[in-house]
C-alpha cells in the first residue's frame, strides 16, 4: 500500500467511515458498561481525525 498524495487532496473518505464506526463501537461499548474498550476506542477515533488533518494540513501547504 502506497501513500498517494493525490487521494489526500479531498477529505479522506475511508478514515471518516473509519471513524464513524469506531465511534459507533464507543457508544455500544459505553452502553455496556465496557469502560477501558470504550476508552480505548475513543483514543482510536481521536488518533483517526488528527492525522487526517495532519495529512490535509500537509498537502494544502
Amino acid at each position: 500500500m502506497k501513500d498517494n498524495p493525490a487521494s489526500w487532496k479531498k477529505p479522506p473518505r475511508v478514515i471518516l467511515i473509519l471513524t464513524l464506526l469506531s465511534f459507533l463501537a464507543f457508544d455500544f461499548a459505553n452502553r455496556q458498561k465496557m469502560l477501558l474498550i470504550s476508552y480505548i476506542l475513543l483514543l482510536i477515533c481521536l488518533g483517526m481525525v488528527v492525522m487526517s488533518i495532519h495529512k490535509i494540513m500537509q498537502y494544502r501547504r
